[in-house]
């Protein structure tokens, strides 16, 4: 890679137009300003180092960040908005992760109250009507069980939140 002279950028120039000829098979890195040929291995590879140790340093202050606007939610619903004086942040949670080989046991479990709480695809929980179950106490043993073994196979989720700048 070499440095970005005004000799370097008239190498990229068209000399009739005075544009950047899209000929050509160089690119300006936007790191660090230096001409890489797209054609030349070794400066391919130095590229893609350099870009990898910049994300490498810049992701543990991107999930200080994600972080920080988590922090400052309210409640726990899967999707919230923050607002600032300026800015509005949309924040959505991933999915919970669901246990297929538990939830596939439910469904062999309880053939009689299976439709009632899952669905085939992939074997998922119909969140809505769990919910409303999960929030019952008593009732019949059969019931209770088949509640508690679909709780059971619902994991908390691992990936970040979702963050996307809206205004």
């Amino acid at each position: 890679m070499t440095a970005l002279t005004p000799d370097a950028l008239a190498n990229l120039l068209n000399p009739e137009s005075g544009q950047v000829d899209a000929g050509l098979m160089k690119s300006i890195s936007p790191i660090d300003g230096s001409i890489v040929d797209l054609a030349d291995v070794d400066q391919l590879a130095d590229a893609l180092e350099l870009v990898k140790e910049c994300y490498d340093r810049l992701r543990p202050w991107n999930e200080k960040i994600k972080q920080a606007l988590c922090d400052l939610r309210d409640g726990n619903q899967k999707t919230q908005r923050v607002k600032g004086q300026r800015r509005l942040v949309k924040i959505v949670e991933p999915p919970d992760k669901q246990e297929q080989g538990q939830l596939k046991e439910v469904w062999n479990s309880y053939p009689q109250l299976r439709d009632e709480l899952l669905q085939i695809d992939r074997l998922k929980i119909r969140l809505r009507e769990f919910k409303k179950a999960a929030t019952v106490t008593d009732g019949p043993a059969d019931y209770m069980n088949f509640v508690k073994m679909i709780s059971q196979a619902v994991q908390p989720a691992t990936a970040s939140p979702t963050v996307t700048i809206e205004k």
